[in-house]
């Protein structure tokens, strides 16, 4: 069994479908023991967060092994969407404004008038509306650590 591990996505679609495309060639590769190790990190920085998460699915989808561990940029997400913390004020200096673009949701036309937390709610409830189930799922199912018998 071999391990790929990839880590620091943020967002950037092209980098990691180059990697993916090197690592699912390579000829060590072993589609029904190998392993792909994602360190977290996915969205934020990058324009393409959820296009990254698509295809980190599709992966899943065509029966590669994935593990996907979570990282700080995705446990802001985390914490804004399903542990109802008001933290955009931070985020915004990690990249949220090109997650939530991904998305298709301008940040700026909510917060605007402030980080108030009837506002944030309103950004919460369309970023809802705006993900699929699987991406919410993608996000509520990362893991915290992983460990290999070797």
């Amino acid at each position: 069994m071999n391990i790929f591990a990839i880590g620091d996505v943020h967002g950037c679609l092209n980098e990691l479908t180059s990697l993916h495309k090197k690592i699912l060639t390579h000829d060590k590769f072993d589609v029904n023991n190998d392993i792909l190790v994602y360190l977290g990190d996915y969205i934020d920085r990058g324009r393409e967060s959820k296009r990254v998460i698509d295809q980190i699915l599709k992966l899943k989808n065509n029966k590669i092994q994935t593990i996907n561990l979570m990282g700080n940029h995705d446990e802001f997400m985390i914490n804004f969407f399903f542990n109802n913390k008001n933290n955009i004020e931070n985020w915004l200096n990690f990249g949220l404004d090109q997650t939530l673009r991904s998305y298709g949701i301008e940040v700026v036309d909510f917060i605007k008038d402030g980080f108030g937390d009837d506002i944030i709610e309103q950004l919460r409830k369309t970023l809802l509306s705006k993900m699929s189930e699987a991406h919410i799922n993608f996000f509520k199912n990362l893991e915290l650590s992983f460990s290999s018998e070797k």
